[in-house]
């Protein structure tokens, strides 16, 4: 096993392993308040970086996908924060 093909394999690991967030959303906090939106994030990173692995092992350009990745993750969790934020001061 040369260092070339160790490398695709652990970067295709590390775009999989995302599912498992999705998972434990799935089965242990579906639908509960303060994370419903978290879930939706983890729900959209895990299809779009799942895809991504498909469409690189077909040599498919994805670069787009991961743009679009990176604009998901700022919205997404600036508003998770916010709203957890929001509503811990709420509280107080």
């Amino acid at each position: 096993m040369d260092l070339e093909f160790f490398n695709l394999i652990v970067s295709y690991l590390s775009e999989i392993t995302e599912l498992i967030p999705c998972i434990v959303y799935l089965k242990f906090t579906y639908n509960k308040p303060p994370y419903n939106f978290l879930g939706y994030y983890f729900i959209l990173n895990a299809s779009i970086k799942t895809g991504t692995v498909i469409s690189a092992a077909m040599g498919i350009h994805n670069m787009p996908a991961y743009h679009l990745l990176a604009i998901i993750e700022v919205v997404f969790l600036y508003s998770f924060y916010a709203r957890l934020f929001t509503i811990r001061d709420r509280m107080v």
